[in-house]
């Protein structure tokens, strides 16, 4: 199905504010095969164990990569937003998604790449995979370093490094209120702790003027402090 004006223009836009002018192979992939979907909060892009039957380019919104520990419990692995790719590697191995992913904005838009056109593309522009392969790399070195950091560190500091890392990767609004909003119990699973847990630290972070949360947004109070916290020894 071929791709309206306004989704052309957003998958256009995006991809040269993510690639400039490189990569034209893929662009063109996008631009002949890919279809743009729009996903409510709360929706799967795909389900864990799911056969792959393409990947996602994520154009407006983030979407929260999640494993199932058990039937109550998930943990959130990543985040990824615009200009983030997600299913590629078991699209590429052809085996089920080993992780899922959720919408969580209501305006989230992505572009899917059904994989029978992925494959036939390969064989005409095999260069398209570098810009892919180096996204997969980039995003592996995220998770590793997270994953480090928080083996040593206390609930308090995996929390303040996690506020900041979501800030600086997602950006913040006109009034300084991060753009990416999770809930309670997301950033529970995303730093590894209970949501209980999540509410004191929350509570003594604005208590010590660190951060304000109002009506479920976030906001960095001080920015130098909350950087301390997160790194210190």
């Amino acid at each position: 199905m071929k791709m309206l004006p306004a989704e052309n223009n957003l998958v256009q836009n995006t991809y040269r504010a993510i690639f400039g002018n490189e990569y034209p192979e893929l662009l063109k992939l996008f631009l002949a095969h890919g279809q743009v979907k729009a996903f409510a909060k709360g929706k799967p892009l795909f389900k864990e164990n799911d056969a792959p039957l393409g990947f996602f380019w994520i154009l407006e919104g983030n979407c929260k990569i999640c494993k199932c520990l058990n039937e109550e419990i998930e943990q959130i692995v990543t985040i990824v937003g615009p200009g983030d790719f997600t299913g590629i590697t078991s699209c590429l191995n052809d085996v089920p998604y080993k992780i899922g992913c959720v919408a969580l904005h209501s305006s989230t838009q992505a572009l899917f790449i059904p994989k029978e056109s992925f494959y036939l593309w390969l064989t005409k522009y095999p260069g398209i995979t570098l810009p892919l392969l180096k996204q997969m790399d980039s995003k592996i070195d995220r998770i590793e370093n997270r994953a480090a950091y928080f083996l040593r560190k206390t609930i308090d500091q995996r929390l303040a490094h996690a506020i900041l890392l979501l800030r600086d990767k997602f950006g913040q609004n006109g009034d300084n209120y991060m753009k990416l909003r999770l809930s309670p119990q997301e950033f529970a699973s995303f730093i590894g702790t209970t949501r209980t847990t999540i509410y004191r630290v929350f509570k003594r972070l604005e208590d010590e003027h660190m951060i304000e949360i109002n009506n479920k947004r976030l906001r960095i109070v001080d920015d130098t402090a909350l950087r301390s916290l997160a790194h210190n020894a």
